[in-house]
């Protein structure tokens, strides 16, 4: 602006006409029109009145919590499947595993009974009250007892010997293998 001439008319009629033409093409590209304004400040006017309405404390509390427990419930998912650890367990034969591993020099004896299961109820029941250890293993209709240990003259062994055709004097530890079949 010129100090020199403040009441100068800053363009000419000219520039003035193609400066209304440029800014009247930009309104109509944007889409203003004459009743914009008075929509603006109505939109401004309700979301200023949205924005400055106080909330209860209770209900920003809730949704805080609920985003809390929402979040803390899909972590939980996400390590429980996604996370799985995949590790393989293996059983080693070392020292500590040496009383659980089976004894090879144990007996192994066969028996064929019309009901295997109902036998191995019957072993099962005489072992454990005579406080013997028994391991079974069920594969098919075939079922293996592994009982252990047999001592030699104890009186709560008896039944047991005579159920598995035993010798009175057997001694320790014996694989009976119980399939199905015509009884012997």
């Amino acid at each position: 602006m010129n100090n020199e001439n403040d009441n100068a008319e800053m363009y000419d009629q000219e520039q003035e006409g193609r400066l209304r033409d440029s800014f009247a093409k930009l309104d109509e590209r944007l889409g203003i029109s004459t009743q914009t304004p008075e929509y603006l400040k109505q939109s401004f006017a309700t979301k200023l009145k949205a924005a400055t309405t106080k909330k209860s404390i209770f209900a920003t509390w809730k949704g805080l919590w609920g985003a809390i427990l929402a979040s803390f419930s899909i972590g939980l998912l996400v390590a429980r499947f996604a996370l799985m650890p995949a590790t393989v367990a293996t059983r080693g034969a070392g020292p500590e595993a040496i009383g659980d591993l089976p004894d090879t020099s144990a007996k192994v004896i066969s028996i064929t009974t019309g009901n295997p299961e109902e036998f191995a109820f019957k072993v099962i029941s005489l072992a454990l009250s005579a406080e013997m250890e028994v391991t079974s293993q069920k594969s098919g209709e075939r079922i293996v007892l592994y009982i252990k240990p047999f001592k030699q003259g104890l009186a709560e062994q008896q039944p047991i010997k005579e159920l598995l055709g035993l010798q009175l004097e057997a001694v320790g530890s014996v694989s009976a293998v119980i399939t199905k079949g015509s009884k012997k």
